[in-house]
């Protein structure tokens, strides 16, 4: 076991994420570890996935069983139509929906189906297909996924499903002239809605320099009697009330890594309470107790805040040296990090070049490296 984890670490995990399909919180964690080895996590593949996780172009690729919302039975057609006769691959998501209720047809067989029928089975389909776009499935048929759900509300129709292939994909083009895109939170979302993780990206992503600048521990790495702190995103509170009737909270929160409860006893939740949202990233100073399991104990709870600056490949050494000239006049508590694009590097800056909120001093600085390369971050507040 331990020699096929060292020398084959994706077939590995592979098979360890194949065991655990349904547990949430068991997948989280290998596909975590997986990550850390550097191994490509691949969302599925409406060519390519099959029922289970498996290898592709040297990463994992999620299998459909393991997308909340599609049944076995579909999953069954999607790969014998994908198979029939060969391997003839989907070219676009008319030609998917098409061949899909043609064989609907033919495993009930009908062969004449007339356009209601079509229209009918189109739209049982659809919430099965919209969740698929939702994970990335149609993503390399390269349609962008707001204007797959788009042509998706025209496929349904049953004289759009009841033309041919070819006048169908020549009509790929998006009804509604200006469709609006998913913001990369609502696509992470509805990742996270059908897949139970974050695939394209992570919410607390942005926040990766931030976190090692202060020491931050992922919630994985956690160990009883730990004092930590944790930078995490709130998935939901549960509100009780102790015997003496104040109240306190357990909050389930998240991170790259996985979830964690935290506990707020009735001091720390009468002074937090008002920042304990849905979706609030937050940092979390506290200690590990393992009662029937780990849970993170809160002492203190702060926002998340820090100046973002980028150095283009064009600065200079005199533009650097006016920047730190205007920064010493502004010296506070916020973190700065900074990115260097000719170093390829973001890092924070020692604690004595942090700065203070000052609405004069980002303007000084970005009349200095123009606007675009300095930004106030704050935390998302739920």
């Amino acid at each position: 076991m331990a020699y096929f984890k060292a020398h084959y670490p994706a077939e590995f995990y592979c098979a360890l994420l194949s065991t655990v399909i349904g547990n949430v919180e068991k997948t989280q964690s290998f596909l975590a570890a997986a990550k850390k080895r550097k191994i490509k996590i691949l969302a599925p593949d409406i060519n390519k996935s099959s029922y289970d996780f498996r290898i592709s172009d040297g990463g994992i690729m999620f299998g459909f069983l393991s997308v909340k919302g599609i049944r076995f039975d579909f999953i069954r057609q999607i790969l014998a139509e994908r198979h029939a006769g060969g391997y003839r691959p989907f070219k676009s998501l008319d030609d998917f929906m098409n061949r899909m209720v043609d064989r609907a047809l033919v495993d009930k067989h009908d062969h004449d189906g007339d356009a209601k029928k079509r229209e009918k089975i189109a739209k049982s389909y659809r919430p099965i297909v919209e969740t698929l776009i939702y994970v990335g499935a149609f993503d390399s048929l390269g349609a962008d996924r707001s204007q797959l759900l788009n042509r998706l509300d025209v496929l349904v129709e049953y004289d759009q499903l009841s033309m041919s292939v070819p006048l169908l994909e020549s009509l790929f083009v998006p009804s509604k002239k200006n469709v609006r895109k998913l913001t990369l939170d609502e696509r992470l979302e509805k990742e996270k809605e059908r897949l139970g993780v974050y695939l394209s990206a992570h919410p607390l992503d942005k926040y990766s320099a931030f976190a090692q600048g202060i020491g931050a521990s992922s919630l994985a790495s956690l160990v009883p009697n730990q004092q930590a702190i944790a930078l995490v995103r709130i998935k939901e509170v549960k509100k009780i009330k102790t015997k003496k009737g104040d109240e306190m909270a357990f909050v389930s929160c998240i991170d790259q890594t996985g979830e964690m409860e935290a506990t707020f006893f009735p001091e720390q939740f009468l002074r937090y309470h008002k920042g304990l949202k849905k979706n609030a990233e937050l940092l979390f100073y506290g200690r590990v107790q393992d009662r029937n399991g780990l849970s993170f104990v809160v002492d203190r709870v702060e926002p998340i805040e820090y100046i973002a600056l980028h150095f283009p490949n064009t600065i200079t050494i005199e533009t650097k040296r006016q920047l730190f000239a205007i920064m010493k006049r502004y010296l506070g508590p916020i973190p700065v990090i900074v990115e260097d694009e000719s170093k390829q590097t973001k890092k924070m800056l020692d604690r004595r070049f942090w700065l203070k909120k000052d609405q004069k001093m980002l303007e000084e600085i970005g009349e200095l490296l123009n606007r675009e390369n300095i930004r106030h971050v704050k935390g998302d507040p739920g």
